[in-house]
C-alpha cells in the first residue's frame, strides 16, 4: 500500500511540474517572436509574382527587366525606352 501511494504522489507531482506549451514562442495566437524576441503580429500573407519577368516593369530592389536582364535606370529616347 506504501508503494502504491508513493507511486501515485510521484505521478501527481510529476502532472503539476509539467506546464502548458507556449505557442509560437511564447507570444500567443496571432503572434510570433521577432529578431529581438519581441511579439510582432502575424501580418498577411506575402505572394510572389507569378510567371516570367515582364518587359518594361519595375521590380522592387531589382530594376526594370528588359533584354533578360535587369537595369537599374531608364529614361526616353526617340519615342521609347533606353536603360542604363
Amino acid at each position: 500500500m506504501k508503494k502504491l501511494l508513493a507511486a501515485v504522489f510521484a505521478a501527481g507531482i510529476a502532472l503539476t511540474a509539467i506546464g502548458p506549451a507556449e505557442a509560437a514562442g511564447g507570444c500567443g495566437r496571432g503572434f510570433h517572436p521577432g529578431p529581438r524576441g519581441i511579439c510582432r503580429p502575424n501580418g498577411p500573407p506575402v505572394y510572389a509574382h507569378r510567371g516570367p519577368p515582364r518587359a518594361g516593369y519595375y521590380y522592387r530592389g531589382r530594376g526594370y527587366w528588359n533584354n533578360g536582364r535587369y537595369w537599374q535606370n531608364r529614361y526616353r529616347y526617340r519615342n521609347g525606352w533606353r536603360y542604363r
